[in-house]
């Protein structure tokens, strides 16, 4: 059996931090800058994840509380 291949996506409202906690990981890792608390950042965070991956599969939040106002267009393409 072979390991499962996985990539990792890491954000942070600042993109270096993102960066450095990538740089600590022992696998393929993505960072990217999101501010929940900022719809442009959220846009622009969708925008980059379109262009970095094509699906996916498992979301693991650790951030503060956004109200809920439903999914974006494009976040919900993601949920496929």
């Amino acid at each position: 059996m072979s390991p499962i291949e996985i990539e990792v996506i890491i954000t942070s409202r600042s993109f270096d931090n993102a960066k450095l906690a990538s740089e600590k990981l022992q696998r393929k890792v993505i960072p990217i800058e999101l501010d929940i608390t900022d719809d442009r950042s959220i846009d622009r965070a969708i925008k980059t994840l379109h262009q970095k991956i094509e699906r996916l599969d498992v979301l693991i939040d650790n951030a503060g509380v956004y109200p809920d106002i439903g999914f974006t267009t494009e976040a919900a393409q993601f949920m496929d």
